[in-house]
């Protein structure tokens, strides 16, 4: 079972740049699992990413305006997938440690079922810096004192087999603002199949930033998409961790 990781990148200046590798630093280190992480798109700075952290480039992507199709991206992981592995879409400005792994694990372990969805809230960084990912009272810190957990609605990265999300998602569906996402947890919910809130047992750190300008075209295409949307407390199961630091999955 290997997990493979696909994002697409702003280009590395500016703000982004060092909160995107800083991200992608995260992913790498990840431990007890195989992974792939997979970069979509050629804007600048992405090929250097990957060739730094020996991840794999996929320049050409169908976009719009030059942001990609959310089930262009997924074939691409999808490609590299075999039919057991996890696949995770995720914004390139998310922090991930191996609670992440652990949840996973714990889940698959007990849920075998083909088809899964697993999402969380984001917890919400409102000063980011570059921080020691392995400094552990830093990164306690930081989530006590310097973090608050978004709304229900801040859903940056979708958990899933490559058959979840296959023939039930729109192609014309982009990466603009919350409905991308909120949409793509929808098909898990409605669906029925075993779809989780994992709020409680993966730090998902997001790295706040100055709101990107979403053009009127790309927020009027993912409007226009008749699919529902769904919020991560309607999630069916949700996890939590006993004191002996079980992860466990209730109703």
């Amino acid at each position: 079972m290997k997990f493979i990781f696909v994002t697409t990148c702003k280009p590395f200046d500016g703000e982004y740049s060092w909160k995107q590798e800083q991200s992608i630093k995260s992913w790498v280190r990840l431990e007890g699992i195989e992974k792939k992480i997979i970069i979509v798109g050629n804007d600048a700075g992405v090929k250097d990413i990957c060739q730094k952290y020996d991840l794999i480039h996929h320049p050409n992507i169908k976009t719009f305006h030059n942001v990609p199709y959310i089930v262009d991206m997924l074939e691409v992981a999808y490609s590299h997938a075999d039919d057991n592995d996890i696949i995770i879409w995720t914004n390139s400005d998310m922090i991930y440690f191996n609670d992440f792994i652990e949840t996973v694990k714990a889940f698959r372990k007990e849920y075998t079922q083909k088809d899964f969805m697993m999402a969380g809230r984001r917890h919400d960084w409102k000063t980011p810096r570059v921080f020691d990912l392995n400094n552990k009272d830093e990164v306690n810190n930081i989530l006590k004192n310097e973090c608050r957990l978004h709304e229900t609605c801040g859903i940056d990265y979708i958990i899933h087999s490559k058959t979840t999300m296959k023939g039930y998602l729109s192609p014309r569906l982009l990466i603009a603002s919350y409905t991308h996402d909120m949409k793509m947890l929808a098909i898990g919910i409605h669906r029925r199949i075993p779809t989780v809130d994992c709020t409680k047992t993966i730090t998902a750190v997001h790295h706040n930033h100055t709101a990107p300008i979403v053009s009127k075209e790309r927020a009027q295409q993912n409007t226009n998409e008749a699919a529902p949307m769904e919020w991560i407390h309607n999630c069916p199961l949700h996890s939590e961790r006993r004191e002996n630091g079980e992860i466990i999955f209730k109703n």
